[in-house]
């Protein structure tokens, strides 16, 4: 599950003999370091602008703006530890074995630490779902989606939702290897691989907060743990249904009439609603789906504030901004599962798919 892995060592070593790539750094007339990195090399303390070393890690030394000494970070993708790319996931065992890896890489570069009391600042966790159709036929539900409090971006083969803290990237796997690596895609990927269509579904917590808060944790070993591994994946599946996939399976089969179409939409807003408000709800969609064909969400915002009589910036309406943007997200995703793709089958049968696949813990 884990693709992207950033970890700060706590206590760490280098020997006289590393690979590090060192910067010279920067001295004034006088001889006075500039803002320089105070790094120990055979315990023997040396100044310079930077050192790095990039390959199957990257690994960066930076000033600590407390004293200046070294703070050593580590990235990497831990499948390329047991694979020459990141598109399979790996399970329990593999991420144990990849994190053995790092730990002989780094002793390779020159770096003596321990990986397993590292404090993790970033965790990528990722599911492929192998899908029936190509991407652009699910892009429309991923346009429709708005997160809470995350920010939305198109990339056309990448939809990446983000705030300060995480972000959620679904994308077309296939396709971005195939922009990667080129004329090379044949060494990375086989024929039946090239053909198939993968959506990938990416939960990044980028920052050591968000972890913590996400898994209980913030250190490598607890993911050798059974409790910590079911952690993560509880943390992924927890975030995904939240977020992406909170309405309701769409109950529907064929649709090839307007009779057949409005028999599966009643019956959706009745699973989904209480029996005494559920035609109510089928009602205000289909009056707010109106209404947004005619105006934008925040000229019809500053239309009710105005018939209330209420500033825009007033602590009230920003909480009426907030239901209306709630409404009006959840009608435009709803009637998006309704709409016809190819010989009766709905965008609600593609959302349906997604969902059945990314709940199964198989695979």
């Amino acid at each position: 599950m884990i693709d992207t892995l950033r970890f700060r060592l706590e206590d760490f070593e280098i020997a006289k003999k590393h690979k590090l790539y060192i910067q010279p750094g920067a001295f004034d007339c006088d001889g006075e370091s500039k803002n320089n990195l105070v790094l120990k090399v055979n315990n023997e303390e040396m100044l310079c602008a930077k050192a790095y070393h990039n390959d199957k890690l990257n690994v960066s030394l930076l000033s600590s703006l407390k004293d200046g000494e070294a703070m050593c970070f580590v990235q990497c993708s831990l499948p390329k530890f047991v694979s020459n790319n990141n598109l399979a996931s790996l399970n329990f065992e593999q991420t144990n074995e990849s994190l053995q890896g790092i730990q002989r890489e780094l002793t390779e570069i020159g770096i003596s630490a321990d990986v397993y009391t590292s404090i993790i600042t970033r965790l990528d966790v990722f599911k492929n779902i192998e899908v029936s159709k190509s991407y652009e036929y699910y892009s429309p539900i991923f346009q429709s989606l708005q997160m809470s409090r995350r920010k939305k971006r198109d990339y056309g083969t990448t939809y990446l939702y983000e705030n300060s803290q995480r972000e959620i990237c679904i994308y077309d796997k296939i396709e971005e290897m195939k922009i990667k690596y080129k004329s090379e895609i044949d060494k990375y990927l086989n024929p039946v691989q090239l053909q198939s269509n993968v959506i990938r579904f990416e939960n990044r917590l980028i920052k050591p907060a968000s972890v913590k808060k996400g898994l209980g944790y913030g250190r490598i070993k607890y993911l050798l743990t059974e409790e910590g591994y079911g952690a993560l994946e509880d943390n992924y599946y927890d975030t995904m249904k939240y977020e992406i996939f909170k309405l309701p399976s769409v109950g529907v089969e064929k649709i090839y009439i307007e009779r057949d179409r409005l028999l599966s939409e009643l019956t959706y807003f009745k699973n989904c609603s209480s029996y005494r408000y559920w035609l109510n709800k089928f009602f205000s969609h289909y009056g707010l789906l109106n209404i947004q064909q005619h105006i934008s969400y925040e000229d019809f915002t500053d239309v009710v504030l105005e018939v209330r009589g209420i500033n825009s910036n007033d602590n009230q309406a920003r909480r009426i901004k907030s239901d209306i943007r709630k409404k009006w997200v959840d009608s435009k995703t709803q009637g998006t599962l309704f709409n016809s793709i190819e010989n009766g089958v709905t965008q609600g049968h593609l959302y349906n798919e997604l969902k059945e696949k990314m709940f199964s813990r198989v695979g």
